[in-house]
This record gives C-alpha cells, sequence and structure tokens, in this order.
C-alpha cells in the first residue's frame, strides 16, 4: 500500500491516555463512532504500542509517544542518516572506504545497494584537499579485487555544507582530524578517526599496499561502524 501510494497518515487505533489496542475489537470499542470501516486481519502479531509523531511547520517532527519504532529509526527515516568518510585528496582512501561500507551495510541490511538511500542510508566521501579528476588506479584494482567498482568515482573537497549536513564524519588519520577540527570545530563532536591509530596513506604504492590499505579499512568498518551506523 505504501509502495504504491507514497506515505500515509494515520491515527493510532486508541484515544489518548488510553490503554493500546491490540485487537480490532478493542480498537473499535475505544474510537467509537469515529469509525467508519473496520479491517480485521487478527490480533497484532507484536502488540507493542505505535509510535505518534507530530509533524511541525518547520519540517522536523516531534515523537509524542515512542512505540515499537524508536526515534531515532524514525529521525533516519525521515532525514537520512549521513555517513562521509575524509582522506586527504578523495582519489585513494576514503573513496575505497565509501564503497566498502556501502557494500557492508547492504550485507547487513540484507538490502541491494542501491536502495540504501531508500533505506535512509546516505554514504559518501572528500577530501581535504583536491586531488585530481579521478580515484587512483591502484584504489580502483583494490575495489575490483573486492567486487566493487569506483569507476565512476569523481573526487570532490570537502565543503561547509558536507560538514553541517552529515551526521558521521569519519576520517582516515589524525592530520584529516585536526584538519577539520581547525576549520570546523563546532562539529568535532561527530567526527571519528576510522580506528585508533588511521590508515596510512597508499600513495604511490604498488598494488598490494592499496590491498592491504582496502583491508584494513574493511576491517575497521566491521569491527567498529557498521553495527553504530545501523543501530543509531
Amino acid at each position: 500500500l505504501i509502495a504504491s501510494s507514497g506515505p500515509l497518515f494515520a491515527s493510532s487505533a486508541n484515544r489518548s491516555g488510553e490503554p493500546t489496542a491490540t485487537t480490532v475489537e478493542e480498537a473499535v470499542l475505544a474510537l467509537g463512532d469515529r469509525v467508519t470501516l473496520a479491517l480485521d486481519d487478527g490480533p497484532t502479531a507484536i502488540s507493542q504500542a505505535s509510535t505518534i509523531v507530530q509533524l511541525q511547520a518547520n519540517g522536523d517532527f516531534l515523537v509524542i509517544r515512542e512505540g515499537l519504532i524508536s526515534e531515532s529509526q524514525i529521525r533516519r527515516l525521515l532525514r537520512g542518516r549521513k555517513v562521509l568518510f575524509v582522506c586527504t585528496g578523495n582519489t585513494c582512501r576514503s573513496p575505497m572506504a565509501e564503497a566498502l561500507c556501502k557494500k557492508l551495510l547492504s550485507k547487513h541490511l540484507d538490502c541491494p545497494e542501491g536502495t540504501l538511500a531508500e533505506e535512509g542510508y546516505h554514504v559518501s566521501s572528500a577530501g581535504i584537499a583536491s586531488g585530481g579528476s579521478a580515484a587512483a588506479d591502484n584504489a580502483k584494482t583494490a575495489m575490483i579485487q573486492k567486487g566493487l567498482s569506483i569507476e565512476e568515482h569523481q573526487p570532490r573537497q570537502l565543503m561547509s555544507t558536507q560538514v553541517e549536513e552529515s551526521d558521521i564524519i569519519i576520517v582516515l588519520d589524525h592530520h584529516h582530524r585536526n584538519v577539520i577540527e581547525h576549520g570546523y570545530p563546532e562539529a568535532m563532536e561527530k567526527v571519528h578517526l576510522i580506528n585508533e591509530t588511521g590508515v596510512s596513506d597508499p600513495i604511490g604504492g604498488s598494488e598490494e599496499i592499496y590491498r592491504r590499505c582496502a583491508e584494513e579499512i574493511e576491517r575497521a568498518l566491521e569491527n567498529r561502524w557498521i553495527e553504530g551506523i545501523i543501530s543509531e
């Protein structure tokens, strides 16, 4: 129904302050003459209260009652969860991190990578400096070995709008964190190092160095980030 009609707005199946209805009989009894038609599909499988959301004029929302669907889930679906990876030139580490993160998210969510945005996840990358017009060749090769492609990747320099709009900013080494701290001190609560030590820049290195770099990034994402990104 939602897929064919778009977003639906509906009241909860009980009056304010009254117990949650778990059967159609309870709902009809609670709502009385406000009900014109009731379709009975049996008792609810979970028997938990619905979450009530008030949409506000400024485009924000207020959770009036938190039920089965948490406020963080609603926030992600309505606003999207934006994850940004930052390295130096956006030609090696951060585009590989972006591609690997998308792959791991789609695996954990059991959805095609192309539908991540519909699920509320937006993953991108940028560099603190301009790095050229394409991803590094060895970075492309490392991703091909992972069954991924960054062939169409176009490096871009970090902009203030990206910093402001991102929910999580994952930097690839300490220098990137320092640069963001200097330029955007107000954003530091959402800036995190990808692992405890950072990932060394493979620029100019062999295919093997890039392969190891990709492995290190993937391990960090699996061990430290994916579950947290999904659960927030």
